[in-house]
């Protein structure tokens, strides 16, 4: 089998993340004032009265209905918009729909952009907190948990080209327990940290090949299985998506016969004894000369044979 390159996380792996906040600045004027209205005037969800419905009107009237029993008892206190404008700095003007504290959006609420990005759910003193649905310009969508204006909690991001992300978020990055998916059939689940995979994880791709083991910033590293689709089968180490060691364990240790592959393709291929190289071996350095040698608890104590050329 030899030393395994596998692409691992390549053109496959996606780092998913939000930055609402950066669509999202400060409302530096608020404007048609008009349109604000008491609650009290309103019955059930508020709606105008003309005009044909759009998409981002449906979309806001369907947040609504969900967002409604969480916040009828808070309601009362709030003020609703049906359209108001936010002017930003060097930019064209947002669009707002929703419930308003104090003028500052607070309650479900809709807010569109020039571009035609589109948020729409739960609002907390002019931040995205609570569920919410964001759906960018580009295709993409997130639909899920906020707090101040950023993915966190559950929530799943759906690419405009297929691939998805559901499961945990921190801070607008994927974080705990994961899965994505890619419209090739290529799949992973596991444990995230900060947007990359780390920790035990199971990736299986497009062709059938399954790994299943440890992961450390979105490489195959440590411990693991990997499955190919005629059957063979390789457990043991990893490094930075390579074949590490290949042999014969004892009680997770490396014991009996087996081969070490360092990152800078130094090899050692000879007998093992407690997870030391221990007994008789072949050593290979980076440049490919080869020798023999005599190894005892990790150390070595003497070359037996000539120094040749790896061919």
């Amino acid at each position: 089998m030899g030393n395994q390159r596998l692409k691992c996380c390549g053109s496959q792996d996606h780092n998913i993340g939000i930055e609402i906040c950066k669509k999202n600045p400060e409302i530096k004027s608020i404007r048609t004032q008009k349109s604000i209205i008491s609650q009290q005037t309103t019955n059930g969800a508020p709606r105008k009265q003309s005009g044909k419905k759009t998409d981002w009107d449906f979309q806001h009237d369907e947040v609504y209905k969900i967002a409604e029993k969480k916040w009828q008892d808070r309601l009362e206190d709030l003020e609703y918009t049906y359209e108001l404008e936010c002017e930003l700095q060097g930019e064209k003007r947002m669009k707002y729909k929703g419930y308003l504290k104090d003028g500052v959006k607070h309650g479900p609420g809709s807010l569109l952009w020039p571009d035609n990005s589109q948020y729409h759910g739960e609002w907390q003193e002019g931040f995205a907190n609570g569920y919410g649905i964001l759906k960018l310009a580009d295709g993409d969508v997130y639909l899920g948990e906020w707090v101040n204006d950023k993915a966190d909690g559950n929530g799943k991001y759906i690419h405009a080209n297929g691939a998805q992300y559901e499961g945990s978020w921190l801070q607008d990055k994927q974080h705990g327990f994961g899965v994505e998916t890619w419209p090739d059939g290529g799949s992973f689940k596991g444990q995230y940290i900060q947007g990359n995979k780390n920790g035990h994880g199971q990736f299986i791709w497009a062709d059938g090949n399954i790994y299943e083991g440890e992961f450390s910033d979105n490489h195959i590293q440590g411990k693991g299985e990997y499955k190919w689709v005629d059957g063979s089968v390789y457990i043991g180490s990893w490094h930075n998506n390579n074949i590490v060691y290949e042999g014969e364990y004892h009680e997770d240790k490396k014991q009996g016969f087996g081969k070490y592959t360092w990152p800078d393709k130094r090899v050692y291929e000879g007998q093992w004894y407690d997870g030391k190289q221990h007994g008789e071996g072949i050593y290979i350095n980076a440049d490919g000369k080869i020798q023999k040698g005599l190894w005892q608890y990790g150390k070595r104590i003497q070359w037996i044979e000539s120094v040749a050329e790896n061919q």
